[in-house]
């Protein structure tokens, strides 16, 4: 296997269930949307239609919906498009990931800020989403303090998260579950860094130690994978 196939091969797998799950989160915000369509549809109807999209960014036929959360991510995507950092014409998919990535992050800041249990629940979620951002602006050779900002969202989340009141504290169970999410992403997180050390090695190996390295990500793929169903079910 050569060392790109390699790479895209352990990209593929560490980042599919995540980011492909968009259209899901989306879902859950069926009143939020509803108010946001009204608000665009107004405002297309007094003729600004331009300044509704002032927002957000096309990233490869991938329309951004939450980047006005964050003008500095909308400021980073623009970079990105425009070519600061290089042609990216190549790795589109790549780019697209990190695009849906800030979309999931801002989803849940949304929604966090409007419920406290909500963002209780959901902050091993979004600490997750901000590390897989890093990770994806690393593999693609952009400084990752272009995309510090992710970390403030996080914040936010946390922030929002304690304003629950004493009366409306989390249960035991809820208090449970949060602890079993934070250990899987935990969990989760150590095996993409193993996956990443073996990746390095890997490139260098050569004869029986190349062929015993790729055996050794292929059985970290399989745990990860393990370990992302099990989020997701739990999510």
């Amino acid at each position: 296997m050569k060392k790109s196939d390699l790479k895209n091969y352990i990209r593929e797998n560490i980042l599919s269930t995540l980011s492909e799950s968009i259209e899901d989160e989306t879902a859950a915000l069926e009143d939020y949307e509803a108010k946001l369509d009204d608000v665009i549809k107004k405002k297309q109807e007094a003729g600004i239609e331009e300044q509704v999209d002032k927002f957000n960014v096309d990233v490869f036929g991938y329309k951004t919906k939450y980047y006005k959360v964050c003008p500095g991510a909308k400021a980073f995507m623009d970079k990105v498009m425009d070519g600061a950092y290089g042609d990216m014409s190549q790795k589109q998919n790549e780019v697209i990931r990190i695009a849906k990535l800030h979309d999931l992050l801002f989803i849940r800041e949304l929604r966090a800020l409007k419920d406290p249990k909500y963002a209780m629940s959901v902050i091993p979620q979004a600490e997750y989403i901000a590390e897989e951002i890093k990770d994806n602006v690393q593999f693609l050779g952009i400084p990752v303090a272009d995309v510090d900002y992710v970390d403030n969202h996080v914040e936010i989340i946390k922030d929002a998260a304690k304003k629950i009141n004493e009366e409306d504290e989390p249960s035991d169970s809820d208090i449970r579950k949060n602890k079993s999410l934070a250990k899987t992403a935990e969990d989760l997180a150590l095996i993409q860094a193993d996956m990443r050390s073996l990746a390095r090695k890997y490139s260098k190996a050569k004869g029986e130690e190349k062929e015993e390295l790729l055996n050794k990500l292929k059985e970290k793929t399989k745990l990860k994978k393990e370990l992302e169903n099990i989020l997701d079910k739990k999510l």
